[in-house]
């Protein structure tokens, strides 16, 4: 992919290709990762769905969610519960 140039105020300039890749345009965000102790460039959405995934880590195991259905099921009692106690304020 080459090299880039970090500038004095450590900006990069990203490759074309790369920003093709990541539909990247004028004013758009990359996100960056550590992994391994190597850096990767990612889109906003991978690295939502990346932090996502790290904040609910050990989240399956303690509700004993083993499938997408059982979230879903937590996730529909829990509103059920939230509408209930809001309509007894």
């Amino acid at each position: 992919m080459g090299l880039v140039t970090v500038q004095k105020d450590g900006q990069i300039t990203i490759p074309l290709e790369i920003q093709q890749k990541l539909n990247l345009k004028e004013g758009g965000k990359v996100g960056f990762v550590e992994e391994n102790g190597e850096y990767k460039i990612v889109s906003p959405t991978k690295l939502a769905i990346l932090e996502g995934r790290k904040a609910l880590s050990g989240l399956a195991e303690a509700y004993g969610w083993e499938t997408v259905e059982d979230v879903v099921k937590t996730c529909r009692q829990f509103r059920k519960e939230r509408s209930k106690n809001a309509n007894n304020a």
